[in-house]
């Protein structure tokens, strides 16, 4: 009987062991804030000819969460133009202009977390686009023709270098000389 009285008191003790050690006061750990990470990428083929490009980024907080993005495009051709531009938005429709003819512009985008950390190492895509202008010229010179009517046939050959010569148009028009 009295080993059964220790061995209840034995378990009783060893039961509120158990359940005190889960009653401890918890210990964190104090980590500063971190910064956010940002990933971006375009969807679909890139083509060198099209200048329409739809991008895409998103961005991770260990500590927090995004609050916004803030993106800009660094194109050697308008350097000027290189200010980070706030926004909300993970994706964007963009019109790259080529005055030029070509131009290598780089898209960066970075996320700013909950406490206005921006992440110190942008997302980046690099760019090439070109857009040399088609050249035109006549394969066959103006000849006279049996005709009371005045005619004239003209044949020509044209040619895109960087872009689809089968989606070329023509606009001409007849010039009156004084």
């Amino acid at each position: 009987m009295i080993r059964r009285l220790l061995s209840l008191l034995l378990l009783i003790a060893l039961g509120a062991v158990v359940v005190l050690a889960g009653c401890a006061k918890k210990k964190f750990l104090a980590v500063e804030n971190l910064p956010p990470e940002t990933s971006l990428f375009v969807q679909g083929s890139l083509d060198t000819v099209n200048h329409i490009v739809q991008i895409y980024w998103f961005g991770s907080d260990p500590d927090g969460e995004i609050t916004g993005f803030e993106l800009r495009f660094q194109n050697p051709a308008t350097p000027a133009e290189t200010a980070w531009v706030y926004t909300s938005r993970t994706d964007s429709l963009f019109t790259v202009i080529i005055p030029s003819g070509y131009a290598a512009p780089r898209f960066e985008v970075r996320s700013i977390d909950n406490a206005g950390t921006r992440d110190p190492s942008p997302a980046y895509a690099d760019f090439q686009f070109s857009n040399q202008p088609p050249t035109a010229s006549f394969t066959q010179r103006l000849q006279p023709t049996d005709t009371t009517y005045a005619s004239a046939t003209l044949t020509w050959t044209a040619a895109d270098p960087d872009g689809n010569g089968a989606a070329m148009r023509f606009q001409y028009r007849i010039a009156r000389a004084c």
